[in-house]
């Protein structure tokens, strides 16, 4: 048998030699020269060729995935306009959800004809058979006002996206593929566009029920536009109006059958995955899969919901009720999160124009840091300082009040601490390691100031002895997010894990005793004591897991003195800055050479029981998720923090199942304990292995 029947050559082997036309045609061309057609690129020539990644085969079409050429102005049926629409929003969806433009918008080839649909230009040169069931209004006027509402609402989110709040690669795909997104367009007329079809669709002789569903897609859109025209809220009567109507609207949508056309429809040629083999990429993407319509609605109620949350915030007027909200936002499942742009919408609310929350000074900012943290007026602070004759401490604070207030630098803190809540994840976490060494220092300069307010009768002084204890409690609240973000993020390994909830029980008992210190000073601000003593009863619940946790996994400490103590450095570097050398000692000091011996003794004197602890815990976070457990300052947030607290304190009774005692404790199979972020962020779950 000839060789050549055996061998497939894809394409055939009819081919010729022509190696000597190619070498005779550069014989005057320089080493490394290019010759290029008029737009005809590099980037053209590597997508001719097949690499078998699939990414990097981004421009090669494969065979089977070849569609009749598109043409945009074929006429479409009420139903396959209507899918277009809802794909739309499947493309705006699936580009938040942190996929590229030219995965998701730019498949719907339409955007990139939009003037071939302009109803002057089919008008003046495109002769359009008249179809009463398919009239070309549908594409030149419905389709046409709804992908350029589309093109402009990611307009309006990207140019929120730019301020850098929320980060490139990280958080969302800012590469456009030198596409324009209407930007020179004013979203008004956009909108007016889209009222214009809604007007025409009414006075068309299309059935009734197609005339309804093309509306609410439109009126959605609008509704959407409406509501990235405003940025941060100023009025927040207009946000809930606008949120109620989309709502409404979008209800409308989902009781509707699916719109899916025939299968032999020309409108599958609209959307082409490999689009981007025809597009300038900064890099190159895979194919992507559009989300379904139920998926798309669920993803748009989440952006509504995510828009109340954001004007249920900006109804507030505390610094905690901000933390509380952002940390159980922080603390919920990782598909929960709020999408890239609305985490920055609200970094933006938090300052923008020099203002905090819309409508708060630099000095408020100073006054609420000291009266929700200690309990305590600022101005009162100043005053009783003044009365005993401390002037000088008077003017050195008000140094600190400088370095509070200057918050237009990317350095300081309740800015970036509150913004913090809001960046993704890993990011936050980073943050939080630096910003405990910036606390660290507002600490120090504090201790430096304060010491001679100490002399005396405290009865006169008050809480002035204290207030070195504010950025203190905001270090140890950075601290703890540090080491919790750990578990959650899953970055410990098993022998780590003993090690974190050591340490987390340490920084828990300082911060336990500031808590104590200030509610032993007295009458302070009704709201804030609430908190304090809930924040001091959750923290205890935290501290006994932690205490239980550790004495449990202590046990499965295998590897030896030397790899422990450089993993220990290593994942704590954050408290081992050499900066703190020249600082007063940072509380708790990372010792990891207390660590054995407190644990082994813990374990010797039989001084902890695991199952007990768990018990404790719950039944402390059961009395907070009471209806008659303080409020403190959650606000409209209260429901939320107390179901969190109860889905710990049914972790808590699902642990009990531990051992009682020490040697049960030695003897306890620590696979049984599994740690899983979708059902706790921080804590494992007890499992039956059996099962």
């Amino acid at each position: 048998m000839d060789f050549h029947d055996v061998l497939d050559v894809p394409g055939g082997d009819g081919f010729e030699d022509v190696t000597n036309i190619f070498v005779a045609a550069s014989h005057d061309m320089r080493d490394g020269e290019l010759v290029m057609s008029d737009g005809h690129t590099l980037l053209e020539t590597m997508s001719a060729f097949e690499i078998g990644e699939p990414r990097m085969d981004s421009g090669m079409l494969p065979e089977g995935h070849r569609k009749p050429p598109f043409s945009p102005i074929i006429p479409l049926l009420p139903e396959e306009i209507c899918w277009l629409l809802d794909r739309s929003f499947s493309c705006e969806v699936a580009w938040h959800a942190g996929n590229t433009l030219s995965q998701s918008v730019y498949t719907l080839l339409y955007v990139h004809h939009l003037p071939d649909i302009s109803p002057d230009f089919v008008a003046r040169y495109v002769h359009v058979i008249p179809d009463p069931q398919r009239p070309v209004e549908l594409i030149t006027i419905v389709l046409r006002a709804g992908l350029m509402g589309l093109l402009k609402s990611c307009d309006l989110a990207r140019r929120e996206l730019c301020k850098n709040k929320v980060v490139d690669c990280e958080d969302w795909q800012s590469e456009k593929a030198e596409i324009s997104l209407l930007e020179g367009i004013n979203v008004d007329y956009i909108i007016r566009l889209l009222d214009d079809a809604c007007h025409w669709l009414r006075n068309s002789r299309l059935e009734q029920k197609d005339v309804y569903a093309l509306c609410d897609r439109l009126i959605l859109r609008k509704t959407i536009l409406q509501l990235l025209k405003l940025g941060v809220p100023g009025n927040l009567e207009e946000l809930t109006s606008l949120l109620t109507f989309a709502r409404h609207i979008l209800g409308q949508i989902k009781t509707e059958k699916p719109h899916t056309p025939s299968e032999d429809s020309p409108v599958f040629s609209a959307i082409d995955p490999y689009v981007t083999r025809l597009l300038h990429n900064f890099l190159p993407v895979r194919t992507f899969t559009l989300p379904d319509s139920d998926s798309t609605w669920k993803a748009l109620e989440r952006w509504l919901n995510d828009w109340e949350g954001l004007g249920r915030l900006l109804s507030c007027s505390n610094l905690l009720t901000w933390e509380i909200a952002g940390s159980l936002r922080v603390w919920s499942a990782s598909s929960e999160l709020p999408i890239a742009f609305m985490r920055s919408l609200t970094q933006s609310a938090v300052l923008e124009h020099n203002v905090f929350f819309r409508k708060f000074s630099f000095q408020w900012l100073v006054r609420s840091f000291y009266l929700e943290t200690i309990g305590q007026s600022y101005d009162d602070i100043l005053q009783t300082l003044e009365n005993n004759g401390l002037i000088m401490e008077v003017q050195s604070l008000k140094g600190v009040e400088r370095q509070i207030q200057a918050l237009l630098t990317p350095t300081q803190l309740m800015h970036y601490q509150l913004r913090s809540l809001w960046y993704n994840p890993p990011r936050r976490r980073r943050y939080l390691a630096k910003a405990a060494f910036e606390w660290h220092v507002l600490y120090d300069m504090l201790l430096q100031i304060l010491p001679e307010t100490t002399i005396g009768d405290l009865a006169r002084t008050g809480v002035i002895a204290h207030m070195w204890e504010a950025p203190l409690i905001w270090r140890l609240t950075s601290a703890r997010e540090v080491i919790l973000a750990g578990f959650q993020q899953e970055l410990y390994a098993p022998d780590e894990k003993p090690i974190a909830y050591w340490y987390l029980a340490h920084v828990l008992d300082v911060h336990l005793q500031c808590l104590d210190n200030l509610l032993a000073l007295g009458p302070i601000d009704s709201a804030v004591q609430e908190e304090m003593v809930f924040q001091s009863m959750f923290l205890t619940a935290l501290q006994v897991i932690s205490i239980a946790l550790c004495a449990i996994t202590f046990k499965d400490l295998t590897l030896p003195w030397r790899r422990m103590s450089l993993n220990f450095i290593k994942r704590y570097k954050w408290a081992f800055k050499p900066e703190y050398d020249d600082l007063a000692p940072a509380l708790p000091p990372p010792d990891l050479l207390k660590f054995g011996p407190q644990v082994t003794r813990m374990l010797q004197f039989d001084e902890v029981s695991p199952a007990d602890s768990f018990k404790l815990a719950g039944e402390i976070l059961r009395q907070l998720s009471q209806s008659e457990a303080p409020e403190g300052l959650s606000g409209r947030w209260q429901p939320e923090r107390r179901a969190f607290v109860q889905r710990l304190a049914d972790l808590c009774g699902r642990l009990e199942k531990t051992p009682k005692k020490t040697v049960e404790t030695l003897q306890f199979d620590s696979s049984k304990l599994r740690w899983d972020p979708e059902v706790h962020p921080w804590f494992p779950d007890i499992v039956d292995l059996e099962t």
